[in-house]
């Protein structure tokens, strides 16, 4: 887990040096929102097909979507906050002598920090582009689950871990991409994968501690399409989030009044 800390730092990094020294966009400009559609999928303790992606999808996920607002502040660095609401499930048998499996519903909210990295490499708008983003927020779960033991029918009775009920809100970080494709110069098409490493090692009902005596929190996947919409000006050009800078535009003003 530390390289994900590491990772996240070095992006968060990365993308606020860039920001800085670089004209941006007006208050209003450059402002975009995202609902997508697709899957949340569980890694944990009892998750048993880490490797297998086909069998992730159909055994360990469960349907989620999100909304999100962007605005981009430069043609590369952008900011963001998001609504996330998922399903986790998971089952794994244990010697066919106990049986665990739970289902989840996660509600997150969080705040991210987008990189465009397609405009970095080649210099230029696309129509097809790539944004990283990183970020950090806060969710609360509601976990039901059974621990079957064959021997002992009074097993099967659900038990429940819920911080909905107590209003305890758990931290989450996370990192990922988003794949966006200009339908027109409002709208785009996405594909995102996010992953998401939860401050909590609760959410299957399991809780194992590591070698070391420490815990092995959580963690979840979103994957999802959508669809963005652009708005508040400044979207003419050719990428997902088109920027509009209008410190260069006053200033092509200004050397149009010089010539006169």
């Amino acid at each position: 887990m530390k390289k994900i800390y590491v990772f996240v730092f070095l992006l968060t990094f990365v993308v606020s040096v860039n920001a800085q020294g670089r004209r941006g966009s007006g208050l209003l400009d450059n402002w975009s929102m995202n609902f997508n559609l697709g899957v949340t999928s569980f890694y944990g303790d009892i998750s048993v097909n880490d490797g297998d992606i086909i069998k992730k999808y159909t055994e360990e996920s469960a349907p989620a979507y999100s909304l999100r607002v962007s605005k981009f502040i430069n043609e590369n660095f952008g900011i963001g906050g998001q609504v996330l609401y998922g399903n986790l499930k998971g089952l794994r048998n244990y010697s066919n002598v106990h049986t665990h499996s739970f289902t989840s519903k996660v509600l997150e909210y969080n705040f991210s920090l987008r990189y465009n990295i397609t405009n970095v490499i080649l210099g230029r708008p696309t129509k097809l582009n790539l944004e990283l983003y990183s970020g950090m927020g806060q969710f609360f779960f509601h976990t039901t689950y059974t621990d079957v033991y064959p021997d002992d029918p009074s097993t099967e009775q659900p038990l429940e871990v819920n911080t909905f009920a107590k209003m305890t809100p758990e931290f989450v970080y996370f990192f990922g991409g988003v794949l966006n494709y200009d339908v027109t110069k409002e709208i785009a098409l996405t594909m995102n994968l996010g992953l998401r490493q939860a401050h909590n090692d609760k959410m299957d009902g399991k809780r194992f501690p590591t070698e070391k005596d420490k815990l092995t929190w959580d963690y979840y996947t979103h994957t999802s399409f959508g669809v963005t919409y652009k708005f508040g000006g400044g979207h003419s050009g050719g990428s997902a989030h088109r920027w509009r800078n209008t410190g260069r535009k006053k200033g092509r003003i200004l050397a149009k009044k010089r010539r006169r």
